[in-house]
Protein backbone atom coordinates (compact mmCIF):
# COMPACT_ATOMS: atom_id res chain seq x y z
CA UNK A 1 0.00 0.00 0.00
CA UNK A 2 1.47 3.51 -0.89
CA UNK A 3 -0.10 6.56 0.83
CA UNK A 4 -0.50 9.70 -1.41
CA UNK A 5 -1.36 12.96 0.81
CA UNK A 6 -2.38 15.60 -1.80
CA UNK A 7 -3.22 19.24 0.31
CA UNK A 8 -2.84 22.85 -0.35
CA UNK A 9 -2.82 26.31 1.37
CA UNK A 10 -6.04 28.37 1.99
CA UNK A 11 -8.47 26.20 -0.27
CA UNK A 12 -12.38 26.69 1.29
CA UNK A 13 -14.27 23.52 1.93
CA UNK A 14 -17.16 25.10 -0.38
CA UNK A 15 -14.80 24.82 -3.64
CA UNK A 16 -15.80 20.85 -4.88
CA UNK A 17 -18.72 19.69 -6.21
CA UNK A 18 -18.94 17.17 -3.32
CA UNK A 19 -19.84 20.10 -1.25
CA UNK A 20 -22.46 21.66 -3.58
CA UNK A 21 -19.80 23.99 -5.88
CA UNK A 22 -20.53 22.55 -9.55
CA UNK A 23 -19.50 26.23 -11.00
CA UNK A 24 -15.69 26.05 -10.75
CA UNK A 25 -13.74 24.15 -12.67
CA UNK A 26 -12.52 21.20 -10.72
CA UNK A 27 -12.99 18.08 -12.37
CA UNK A 28 -9.73 15.59 -11.05
CA UNK A 29 -10.54 16.20 -8.05
CA UNK A 30 -14.43 16.18 -8.30
CA UNK A 31 -13.29 12.58 -9.77
CA UNK A 32 -11.48 12.05 -6.72
CA UNK A 33 -14.17 12.59 -4.25
CA UNK A 34 -16.45 9.98 -6.65
CA UNK A 35 -13.93 7.23 -5.44
CA UNK A 36 -13.69 8.21 -1.92
CA UNK A 37 -15.13 9.19 1.09
CA UNK A 38 -16.28 12.86 1.58
CA UNK A 39 -16.07 13.74 5.12
CA UNK A 40 -19.23 16.52 4.91
CA UNK A 41 -18.05 18.68 7.97
CA UNK A 42 -14.28 18.45 8.95
CA UNK A 43 -12.63 20.87 10.41
CA UNK A 44 -8.94 22.01 10.92
CA UNK A 45 -6.98 22.13 14.37
CA UNK A 46 -6.70 25.77 14.20
CA UNK A 47 -7.68 28.37 11.27
CA UNK A 48 -3.74 29.01 10.60
CA UNK A 49 -0.72 27.48 8.83
CA UNK A 50 1.79 26.27 10.89
CA UNK A 51 -0.26 25.11 14.63
CA UNK A 52 -2.53 23.32 11.55
CA UNK A 53 0.34 21.76 9.26
CA UNK A 54 1.79 20.32 12.50
CA UNK A 55 -1.42 18.40 13.46
CA UNK A 56 -2.25 17.13 9.92
CA UNK A 57 1.92 15.84 10.28
CA UNK A 58 1.67 14.48 13.56
CA UNK A 59 -1.52 13.65 15.08
CA UNK A 60 -1.21 15.97 17.88
CA UNK A 61 -2.43 19.28 19.10
CA UNK A 62 -0.76 22.18 18.56
CA UNK A 63 -0.04 23.04 22.38
CA UNK A 64 2.05 19.27 22.45
CA UNK A 65 4.07 19.94 18.93
CA UNK A 66 5.15 22.98 19.96
CA UNK A 67 3.91 25.02 16.77
CA UNK A 68 1.45 27.08 17.71
CA UNK A 69 2.45 30.18 15.71
CA UNK A 70 3.34 30.53 12.30
CA UNK A 71 7.11 29.79 11.41
CA UNK A 72 7.85 28.59 15.08
CA UNK A 73 9.12 25.22 14.47
CA UNK A 74 7.79 21.68 15.94
CA UNK A 75 9.39 20.28 18.57
CA UNK A 76 12.22 17.92 17.84
CA UNK A 77 10.71 15.02 19.24
CA UNK A 78 7.52 15.23 17.08
CA UNK A 79 7.12 12.24 15.31
CA UNK A 80 5.73 12.67 11.66
CA UNK A 81 3.87 9.81 9.44
CA UNK A 82 7.08 8.50 8.05
CA UNK A 83 8.50 8.13 12.01
CA UNK A 84 5.88 6.39 12.82
CA UNK A 85 5.32 4.21 9.87
CA UNK A 86 7.07 0.93 9.27
CA UNK A 87 8.08 1.43 4.82
CA UNK A 88 9.39 4.38 5.60
CA UNK A 89 12.60 4.70 3.85
CA UNK A 90 10.53 5.24 0.68
CA UNK A 91 9.11 8.61 1.72
CA UNK A 92 9.02 12.52 0.16
CA UNK A 93 7.86 15.53 1.13
CA UNK A 94 6.80 17.91 -1.93
CA UNK A 95 6.17 21.62 -1.16
CA UNK A 96 5.66 23.90 1.41
CA UNK A 97 6.29 23.06 4.94
CA UNK A 98 6.45 26.20 7.33
CA UNK A 99 7.32 23.93 10.12
CA UNK A 100 11.08 25.29 10.72
CA UNK A 101 13.93 24.98 8.39
CA UNK A 102 11.94 24.81 5.29
CA UNK A 103 14.50 23.56 2.41
CA UNK A 104 15.87 20.84 4.69
CA UNK A 105 15.36 17.05 5.38
CA UNK A 106 13.61 16.50 8.60
CA UNK A 107 11.32 14.47 10.60
CA UNK A 108 11.39 11.16 8.70
CA UNK A 109 11.04 12.04 5.11
CA UNK A 110 14.11 11.00 2.98
CA UNK A 111 13.26 12.80 -0.37
CA UNK A 112 12.77 16.95 0.66
CA UNK A 113 12.16 18.99 -2.53
CA UNK A 114 11.57 22.44 -1.52
CA UNK A 115 9.92 25.36 -3.09
CA UNK A 116 10.07 28.92 -1.25
CA UNK A 117 12.74 31.17 0.62
CA UNK A 118 10.55 33.27 2.07
CA UNK A 119 11.09 31.66 5.51
CA UNK A 120 15.01 32.24 5.96
CA UNK A 121 14.40 34.78 8.58
CA UNK A 122 13.01 32.34 10.63
CA UNK A 123 15.83 29.31 10.18
CA UNK A 124 17.50 27.93 13.15
CA UNK A 125 20.88 29.22 14.41
CA UNK A 126 23.64 27.64 12.05
CA UNK A 127 21.62 27.21 8.77
CA UNK A 128 23.47 28.55 5.82
CA UNK A 129 20.72 31.50 5.00
CA UNK A 130 22.80 31.35 1.23
CA UNK A 131 21.36 28.18 0.70
CA UNK A 132 18.23 27.89 -1.71
CA UNK A 133 15.35 25.78 -2.38
CA UNK A 134 15.40 23.45 -5.53
CA UNK A 135 12.32 26.02 -6.93
CA UNK A 136 14.99 28.87 -7.02
CA UNK A 137 17.26 26.60 -8.97
CA UNK A 138 14.88 25.48 -11.25
CA UNK A 139 13.96 28.80 -12.13
CA UNK A 140 17.25 29.83 -12.57
CA UNK A 141 18.41 27.03 -14.73
CA UNK A 142 15.23 27.93 -16.96
CA UNK A 143 16.93 31.68 -17.52
CA UNK A 144 14.73 33.38 -14.44
CA UNK A 145 16.27 36.22 -12.41
CA UNK A 146 15.30 36.36 -8.77
CA UNK A 147 13.53 39.55 -8.15
CA UNK A 148 14.10 40.32 -4.96
CA UNK A 149 17.46 41.41 -3.13
CA UNK A 150 17.78 40.61 0.98
CA UNK A 151 20.18 40.73 3.32
CA UNK A 152 20.45 37.21 2.94
CA UNK A 153 20.72 37.44 -0.37
CA UNK A 154 18.38 37.15 -4.09
CA UNK A 155 15.50 35.15 -3.61
CA UNK A 156 12.25 34.76 -5.74
CA UNK A 157 9.23 36.73 -3.76
CA UNK A 158 5.64 35.04 -3.86
CA UNK A 159 4.03 38.13 -5.75
CA UNK A 160 7.17 37.38 -8.34
CA UNK A 161 6.63 33.69 -8.82
CA UNK A 162 2.64 34.36 -9.29
CA UNK A 163 2.87 36.57 -12.27
CA UNK A 164 5.32 33.96 -14.12
CA UNK A 165 3.65 31.56 -16.91
CA UNK A 166 2.00 28.31 -16.32
CA UNK A 167 4.52 26.16 -17.04
CA UNK A 168 7.26 28.26 -14.90
CA UNK A 169 4.23 27.93 -11.91
CA UNK A 170 5.47 26.34 -8.23
CA UNK A 171 2.40 23.84 -8.71
CA UNK A 172 3.75 22.46 -12.51
CA UNK A 173 7.19 21.76 -10.80
CA UNK A 174 5.79 20.31 -7.53
CA UNK A 175 3.64 17.37 -9.85
CA UNK A 176 6.69 17.18 -12.21
CA UNK A 177 9.03 16.06 -8.86
CA UNK A 178 6.30 13.94 -7.28
CA UNK A 179 5.76 12.16 -10.16
CA UNK A 180 9.61 11.56 -10.32
CA UNK A 181 9.41 9.99 -7.01
CA UNK A 182 7.02 8.02 -7.97
CA UNK A 183 8.64 6.18 -10.59
CA UNK A 184 11.77 6.16 -8.12
CA UNK A 185 9.58 4.46 -5.82
CA UNK A 186 7.25 2.25 -7.87
CA UNK A 187 8.40 -0.89 -6.92
CA UNK A 188 7.96 -0.99 -3.16
CA UNK A 189 5.80 0.52 -0.80
CA UNK A 190 6.28 4.38 -0.63
CA UNK A 191 4.67 7.81 1.62
CA UNK A 192 4.84 11.16 -0.05
CA UNK A 193 3.25 14.48 0.54
CA UNK A 194 2.67 17.24 -1.81
CA UNK A 195 1.63 20.24 -0.55
CA UNK A 196 0.90 23.33 -2.33
CA UNK A 197 0.90 27.07 -1.45
CA UNK A 198 -2.07 27.90 -4.04
CA UNK A 199 -5.03 29.21 -3.46
CA UNK A 200 -3.12 30.99 -0.78
CA UNK A 201 -2.72 34.75 -1.46
CA UNK A 202 -1.15 36.88 -2.92
CA UNK A 203 -4.03 35.54 -4.52
CA UNK A 204 -3.26 35.94 -8.12
CA UNK A 205 -1.39 33.60 -10.94
CA UNK A 206 -1.83 32.11 -14.87
CA UNK A 207 -5.52 31.67 -14.51
CA UNK A 208 -6.55 35.29 -13.37
CA UNK A 209 -8.74 35.58 -15.77
CA UNK A 210 -10.40 31.97 -16.40
CA UNK A 211 -14.15 33.53 -14.57
CA UNK A 212 -15.68 36.30 -14.39
CA UNK A 213 -15.81 38.21 -10.73
CA UNK A 214 -19.57 39.28 -11.43
CA UNK A 215 -20.68 35.66 -12.47
CA UNK A 216 -19.31 34.00 -9.57
CA UNK A 217 -22.10 32.41 -7.01
CA UNK A 218 -22.27 33.79 -2.83
CA UNK A 219 -23.27 32.80 -0.41
CA UNK A 220 -26.17 34.78 1.74
CA UNK A 221 -23.37 35.77 4.04
CA UNK A 222 -21.52 37.05 1.47
CA UNK A 223 -20.34 40.90 2.33
CA UNK A 224 -22.51 40.73 5.74
CA UNK A 225 -20.64 42.45 8.09
CA UNK A 226 -20.61 39.99 11.72
CA UNK A 227 -22.99 40.89 14.48
CA UNK A 228 -21.61 43.43 16.59
CA UNK A 229 -21.97 40.55 19.58
CA UNK A 230 -19.28 38.54 17.44
CA UNK A 231 -16.36 37.51 19.80
CA UNK A 232 -13.68 39.77 20.10
CA UNK A 233 -10.98 41.68 17.79
CA UNK A 234 -10.32 38.50 15.78
CA UNK A 235 -12.15 39.69 12.47
CA UNK A 236 -10.90 43.41 13.05
CA UNK A 237 -6.86 41.86 13.03
CA UNK A 238 -8.21 39.33 10.25
CA UNK A 239 -9.64 42.80 8.42
CA UNK A 240 -6.34 44.65 8.46
CA UNK A 241 -3.91 41.79 8.29
CA UNK A 242 -5.81 40.52 5.12
CA UNK A 243 -6.38 43.96 3.43
CA UNK A 244 -2.60 44.39 3.49
CA UNK A 245 -1.63 40.56 2.40
CA UNK A 246 -4.52 40.07 -0.27
CA UNK A 247 -2.57 42.20 -2.77
CA UNK A 248 -4.54 45.40 -1.61
CA UNK A 249 -8.35 43.66 -1.72
CA UNK A 250 -10.49 45.73 0.18
CA UNK A 251 -13.26 43.12 2.00
CA UNK A 252 -15.35 46.16 2.21
CA UNK A 253 -15.70 46.52 -1.28
CA UNK A 254 -17.71 43.99 -3.29
CA UNK A 255 -16.08 44.63 -6.81
CA UNK A 256 -12.69 44.07 -4.87
CA UNK A 257 -13.78 40.76 -3.42
CA UNK A 258 -15.06 39.80 -6.65
CA UNK A 259 -12.27 40.18 -8.15
CA UNK A 260 -9.97 38.63 -5.93
CA UNK A 261 -12.81 35.66 -5.26
CA UNK A 262 -12.70 35.16 -8.98
CA UNK A 263 -8.55 34.63 -8.77
CA UNK A 264 -8.61 32.70 -6.05
CA UNK A 265 -11.47 30.26 -8.28
CA UNK A 266 -8.69 30.09 -10.84
CA UNK A 267 -5.69 29.24 -8.55
CA UNK A 268 -8.04 26.06 -7.23
CA UNK A 269 -8.62 25.56 -11.07
CA UNK A 270 -4.85 25.14 -11.39
CA UNK A 271 -4.11 23.43 -8.65
CA UNK A 272 -6.62 20.68 -9.52
CA UNK A 273 -4.78 20.77 -12.83
CA UNK A 274 -2.00 20.12 -11.38
CA UNK A 275 -3.21 17.21 -8.81
CA UNK A 276 -5.04 15.56 -11.80
CA UNK A 277 -1.27 15.20 -13.69
CA UNK A 278 -0.25 13.32 -10.20
CA UNK A 279 -3.34 10.99 -9.69
CA UNK A 280 -3.49 10.29 -13.67
CA UNK A 281 0.07 8.91 -13.62
CA UNK A 282 -0.93 6.30 -10.86
CA UNK A 283 -3.71 4.91 -13.05
CA UNK A 284 -1.18 4.96 -16.01
CA UNK A 285 1.21 3.04 -13.84
CA UNK A 286 -1.40 0.53 -12.29
CA UNK A 287 -0.97 2.12 -8.61
CA UNK A 288 -4.13 3.96 -8.29
CA UNK A 289 -5.54 1.08 -5.89
CA UNK A 290 -2.60 0.22 -4.20
CA UNK A 291 -2.65 3.78 -3.13
CA UNK A 292 -4.90 5.26 -0.36
CA UNK A 293 -5.24 9.01 -1.49
CA UNK A 294 -5.62 11.79 0.72
CA UNK A 295 -6.73 15.85 0.15
CA UNK A 296 -7.54 18.44 2.16
CA UNK A 297 -6.16 21.78 3.14
CA UNK A 298 -4.44 23.53 6.17
CA UNK A 299 -7.32 25.71 6.61
CA UNK A 300 -10.45 27.82 4.68
CA UNK A 301 -10.38 31.51 3.79
CA UNK A 302 -13.39 33.98 4.44
CA UNK A 303 -12.86 35.13 0.54
CA UNK A 304 -15.93 38.08 1.29
CA UNK A 305 -18.31 35.61 3.93
CA UNK A 306 -18.65 38.42 6.76
CA UNK A 307 -17.05 40.81 4.99
CA UNK A 308 -13.95 39.32 5.27
CA UNK A 309 -10.34 37.85 3.66
CA UNK A 310 -8.19 35.37 4.57
CA UNK A 311 -8.34 33.05 7.77
CA UNK A 312 -7.66 33.09 11.92
CA UNK A 313 -11.05 33.11 12.59
CA UNK A 314 -13.71 30.61 13.60
CA UNK A 315 -16.43 31.07 11.20
CA UNK A 316 -16.95 28.04 8.85
CA UNK A 317 -15.52 29.23 5.92
CA UNK A 318 -12.22 29.41 7.60
CA UNK A 319 -11.85 26.53 10.43
CA UNK A 320 -14.11 24.31 8.32
CA UNK A 321 -12.06 22.51 5.48
CA UNK A 322 -11.97 19.52 2.67
CA UNK A 323 -11.28 16.08 3.64
CA UNK A 324 -11.64 13.32 1.00
CA UNK A 325 -10.17 9.90 1.71
CA UNK A 326 -9.78 7.18 -0.09
CA UNK A 327 -8.52 4.24 0.43
CA UNK A 328 -6.82 1.01 -1.73
CA UNK A 329 -9.58 -0.44 -3.63
CA UNK A 330 -12.05 2.10 -2.95
CA UNK A 331 -14.18 2.99 -6.37
CA UNK A 332 -17.38 4.22 -4.19
CA UNK A 333 -18.14 7.68 -3.23
CA UNK A 334 -19.31 7.45 0.47
CA UNK A 335 -20.39 10.33 2.51
CA UNK A 336 -19.86 11.18 6.19
CA UNK A 337 -22.34 13.59 7.64
CA UNK A 338 -20.95 14.26 11.43
CA UNK A 339 -18.11 16.34 12.23
CA UNK A 340 -14.39 15.08 12.25
CA UNK A 341 -10.93 16.69 12.66
CA UNK A 342 -7.46 16.81 11.17
CA UNK A 343 -6.13 15.58 14.28
CA UNK A 344 -8.05 11.75 13.48
CA UNK A 345 -6.20 11.91 10.21
CA UNK A 346 -2.77 10.30 11.22
CA UNK A 347 -4.43 7.50 13.43
CA UNK A 348 -6.66 6.80 10.21
CA UNK A 349 -3.50 6.21 7.79
CA UNK A 350 -1.25 4.21 10.10
CA UNK A 351 -4.37 1.82 11.53
CA UNK A 352 -5.05 1.49 7.55
CA UNK A 353 -1.50 0.77 6.88
CA UNK A 354 -1.45 -1.86 9.89
CA UNK A 355 0.25 -0.10 12.01
CA UNK A 356 -0.18 0.07 15.57
CA UNK A 357 -1.16 3.38 16.82
CA UNK A 358 0.93 5.21 19.48
CA UNK A 359 -0.01 6.22 22.82
CA UNK A 360 0.72 9.55 22.44
CA UNK A 361 -1.76 10.68 19.16
CA UNK A 362 -4.62 13.01 20.20
CA UNK A 363 -7.09 11.92 17.76
CA UNK A 364 -8.99 8.66 17.14
CA UNK A 365 -8.72 6.59 13.60
CA UNK A 366 -11.84 7.42 10.88
CA UNK A 367 -11.49 3.85 9.26
CA UNK A 368 -14.54 2.52 11.02
CA UNK A 369 -16.50 5.25 8.58
CA UNK A 370 -16.10 2.66 6.11
CA UNK A 371 -17.78 0.26 8.18
CA UNK A 372 -20.88 2.64 8.35
CA UNK A 373 -19.80 3.96 12.19
CA UNK A 374 -19.91 7.56 11.94
CA UNK A 375 -17.88 9.25 14.81
CA UNK A 376 -19.76 10.25 17.63
CA UNK A 377 -17.43 12.60 19.51
CA UNK A 378 -17.28 16.45 19.33
CA UNK A 379 -14.39 18.32 17.64
CA UNK A 380 -12.28 21.13 18.95
CA UNK A 381 -10.76 23.95 17.05
CA UNK A 382 -7.84 26.12 19.00
CA UNK A 383 -6.67 29.22 18.33
CA UNK A 384 -3.54 30.08 20.17
CA UNK A 385 -2.37 34.17 21.57
CA UNK A 386 -1.33 35.82 18.89
CA UNK A 387 -1.21 32.83 16.59
CA UNK A 388 -0.57 34.48 13.10
CA UNK A 389 2.41 36.05 12.34
CA UNK A 390 3.48 38.95 14.24
CA UNK A 391 2.02 42.67 13.45
CA UNK A 392 3.48 45.63 13.46
CA UNK A 393 3.10 47.78 16.98
CA UNK A 394 0.67 50.27 15.37
CA UNK A 395 -1.88 47.44 14.24
CA UNK A 396 -1.15 46.08 17.34
CA UNK A 397 -2.55 49.22 19.42
CA UNK A 398 -5.39 49.61 17.29
CA UNK A 399 -6.72 45.84 17.36
CA UNK A 400 -5.22 44.72 20.71
CA UNK A 401 -4.01 41.22 20.98
CA UNK A 402 -5.74 38.27 19.74
CA UNK A 403 -6.82 36.26 22.98
CA UNK A 404 -6.89 32.68 23.41
CA UNK A 405 -9.91 31.44 21.49
CA UNK A 406 -11.91 27.26 21.67
CA UNK A 407 -13.57 26.01 19.67
CA UNK A 408 -16.37 23.13 20.00
CA UNK A 409 -18.20 21.64 17.58
CA UNK A 410 -21.02 19.64 18.55
CA UNK A 411 -22.15 16.05 16.82
CA UNK A 412 -25.18 17.15 15.97
CA UNK A 413 -25.74 21.42 16.01
CA UNK A 414 -24.28 23.41 17.96
CA UNK A 415 -20.87 25.53 17.84
CA UNK A 416 -19.88 27.43 20.58
CA UNK A 417 -16.62 29.94 20.40
CA UNK A 418 -15.24 30.81 23.57
CA UNK A 419 -13.10 33.44 24.46
CA UNK A 420 -10.57 33.57 27.28
CA UNK A 421 -12.17 36.95 28.21
CA UNK A 422 -15.45 34.81 28.19
CA UNK A 423 -17.11 36.01 25.45
CA UNK A 424 -19.18 33.88 23.64
CA UNK A 425 -20.56 33.26 20.23
CA UNK A 426 -23.48 30.22 20.49
CA UNK A 427 -24.76 29.18 16.46
CA UNK A 428 -27.28 26.81 15.36
CA UNK A 429 -25.55 25.41 12.47
CA UNK A 430 -28.63 23.19 11.29
CA UNK A 431 -30.87 25.78 11.33
CA UNK A 432 -28.17 28.95 10.41
CA UNK A 433 -25.03 27.37 8.55
CA UNK A 434 -23.71 30.95 7.73
CA UNK A 435 -23.75 31.73 11.02
CA UNK A 436 -25.39 35.40 10.60
CA UNK A 437 -27.52 35.30 14.06
CA UNK A 438 -25.20 34.87 17.76
CA UNK A 439 -27.98 33.19 20.02
CA UNK A 440 -24.92 33.97 23.01
CA UNK A 441 -26.58 36.68 24.28
CA UNK A 442 -30.34 35.67 24.14
CA UNK A 443 -31.27 34.49 27.48
CA UNK A 444 -33.49 31.96 26.71
CA UNK A 445 -30.23 29.69 25.46
CA UNK A 446 -28.53 30.85 28.55
CA UNK A 447 -29.49 26.75 29.72
CA UNK A 448 -27.62 25.71 26.55
CA UNK A 449 -24.27 27.97 26.79
CA UNK A 450 -23.36 26.58 30.33
CA UNK A 451 -23.94 23.08 29.43
CA UNK A 452 -21.66 23.58 26.34
CA UNK A 453 -19.70 25.45 27.98
CA UNK A 454 -18.96 22.20 30.37
CA UNK A 455 -18.88 20.01 27.63
CA UNK A 456 -15.85 22.41 26.17
CA UNK A 457 -13.88 22.83 29.43
CA UNK A 458 -14.41 18.36 29.49
CA UNK A 459 -13.15 18.34 26.52
CA UNK A 460 -10.03 20.78 26.93
CA UNK A 461 -8.84 18.30 30.19
CA UNK A 462 -8.64 15.90 27.81
CA UNK A 463 -6.56 17.75 25.68
CA UNK A 464 -4.31 18.75 27.75
CA UNK A 465 -4.81 22.39 26.93
CA UNK A 466 -2.56 24.69 28.78
CA UNK A 467 -5.10 27.44 29.60
CA UNK A 468 -7.21 25.55 31.03
CA UNK A 469 -4.73 24.21 33.52
CA UNK A 470 -3.85 28.05 33.92
CA UNK A 471 -8.15 28.46 34.74
CA UNK A 472 -9.08 29.69 31.34
CA UNK A 473 -12.16 28.32 29.93
CA UNK A 474 -13.48 26.43 32.93
CA UNK A 475 -17.31 27.09 33.88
Amino acid sequence: MNILILWTDEQRFDTLACYGNEAIGMPNLNRLAEDSTVFERAYCTAPVCTPSRGSVMTGQWAHRHGATKNNRPMKEEALTLPEMCGFHEQSAYVGKWHLGDEIYAQHGWKDWVQVDDTYIPWYSEGRDRSDRCDYHHWLVSKGVEPDQDTKHGKVFGRSFVADLAEHLSKPRFQADRAIEAMEKYRDDPWIMSVNLLEPHMPFKGPRNDMYDPWELPVSPNFMVEPDESCVNRTRQLNSVQSSRGAAGHNPADEGSIRECMARYWGLCSQVDHYFGRIIDHLHRKGMYDDTLIVFTSDHGDMMGSHQLIAKTVMFEESARIPLLVKLPGQRDKKVVETPVSHIDLIPTLLEAAGEALPEHLDGQSLLPCWKGEEPDRDVLVFWYEDGGQSISAEERNRVGSMEEIRCLVTTDRWKLVASKEEEFELYDLNSDPYELKNLAPLAEHGDRLLSLRERLASLLEEAGDPELEAGSFRV
